[in-house]
């Protein structure tokens, strides 16, 4: 990508639908037969005790269900040898093993959170679409999986926030407990970007996080400062428990390049490596918000190859204008417009109006999760390539897109 650029592909979930056909296309048979009679509902009865299975009604008239006994009642393998000892009776006219079928209900999506109406990012309206209400309508909503939020603390207690939150998981780094909540209320960064990407949804209170069926573990890493030591840890918190980093904060790279030291780097490193049973942790990162004069190649966070940069565009499909532009941003979210992002906020409070890649990163976080949902196999490298692959231009506004050397559009 060119480090002139000032706009990136928006992440969809296109990639979701990709992992999902494989599991919702496939075939699954179950251990049910109908079959057709030549006869009456006795000789139903004894065909049945005569193959192992048991009458299980009659469908309609001559129309029998056959249930097998001791097979599975899904299984993606049919029962082809059963079917064709069926057929060699005389007195039956045909024999269907009986499909097992994923129904999608055609209506509208709404929710009863107070801020929905306000959460135009998601709504079928706002183009470009990241397709997040498709992939909550196929019923992938982040379940199973678990977001760290690392920052300055997590209200844990928050209504909107705290059936989704994991007290075991969750961390303070600064005092050595399990409270993460941030030590000043005001403080209230790391809880917004925990309602971005996970909070509760259909519970009258603020909205929906992207993922709002997600695990949210807080883990507090810094509180206007950190060490080396804190940030090591906090990136390797419960490896094989904890699938996504959500990293909404960084070293100042306006004069200097700032970025991991040692410890900090092989922490990232074991996270690749050793984390999700050695599928990878995945680091998302916020880009900056230093606008177009900064060049986040400079932080070393957003440039690690083994990171998630992440920025931001508006609703009228711009770059957004604090946004910073390097080659190491891998795509973007949405991080400002109407409203900017409906989140959470300390005090129990509702907040629209959190903006910047701080809120465009946890998004990221919040669709990952939707895509490993659907698939939970993807390695850390998997969930990049999705990413380069799907996300999309369309819609979006900028007079410098060019084709790089790989024939992609920038």
């Amino acid at each position: 990508m060119d480090v002139r650029k000032g706009i990136f592909f928006l992440i969809t979930c296109v990639y979701i639908q990709i992992f999902t056909s494989a599991h919702t296309s496939r075939k699954l048979y179950t251990d049910k037969w109908v079959v057709h009679i030549n006869g009456s509902s006795v000789d139903a009865a004894a065909l049945a005790t005569r193959h192992g299975f048991v009458l299980n009604g009659e469908v309609f008239k001559d129309m029998y269900t056959f249930r097998r006994v001791g097979l599975p009642r899904r299984t993606s393998v049919s029962s082809l040898g059963i079917t064709e000892k069926l057929l060699k009776e005389d007195k039956v006219l045909t024999a269907d093993q009986v499909l097992w079928k994923r129904i999608y209900h055609r209506n509208s999506f709404s929710v009863n959170d107070r801020l929905w109406p306000d959460m135009w990012y998601v709504h079928s309206a706002t183009r470009p679409s990241m397709n997040v209400i498709e992939a909550w309508k196929s019923g992938h909503t982040g379940k199973g999986i678990t977001i760290a939020i690392v920052d300055n603390g997590v209200d844990i207690n928050h209504p909107d926030l705290k059936a989704n939150i994991n007290n075991t998981l969750s961390y303070d780094f600064f005092d050595g407990d399990k409270d993460p909540s941030p030590d000043n209320p005001n403080e209230s960064h790391g809880t917004k970007c925990a309602g971005a990407a996970a909070a509760v949804c259909n519970n009258t209170i603020c909205g929906c996080g992207i993922a709002y069926s997600a695990t949210i573990a807080g883990i507090k890493n810094n509180n206007g400062g950190t060490s080396s030591d804190i940030e090591a840890r906090s990136l390797t918190h419960r490896l094989n428990e904890i699938d996504i980093y959500s990293n909404s904060w960084g070293e100042s790279d306006d004069t200097d390049f700032g970025g991991p030291d040692d410890i900090v780097h092989r922490a990232i490193m074991r996270g690749i490596s050793k984390g999700r049973s050695s599928k990878g942790s995945i680091y998302v990162w916020a880009s900056g918000n230093s606008g177009p004069d900064d060049d986040c190649n400079a932080d070393g966070y957003v440039n690690s190859i083994y990171t998630i940069g992440i920025a931001s565009v508006s609703h009228h499909g711009y770059s957004a204008s604090y946004g910073e532009t390097c080659s190491a941003i891998l795509a973007a979210t949405y991080g400002s417009g109407r409203t900017n992002i409906v989140t959470t906020n300390t005090y129990g409070r509702c907040d629209k109006m959190f903006t910047g890649t701080s809120a465009s990163a946890p998004i990221a976080a919040g669709l990952i999760s939707l895509a490993l949902q659907a698939n939970k196999n993807l390695t850390w490298r998997d969930v990049q390539h999705l990413i380069v692959e799907t996300s999309s231009l369309e819609g979006l506004t900028d007079s410098h897109i060019v084709n790089n050397g790989v024939g992609r559009k920038d």
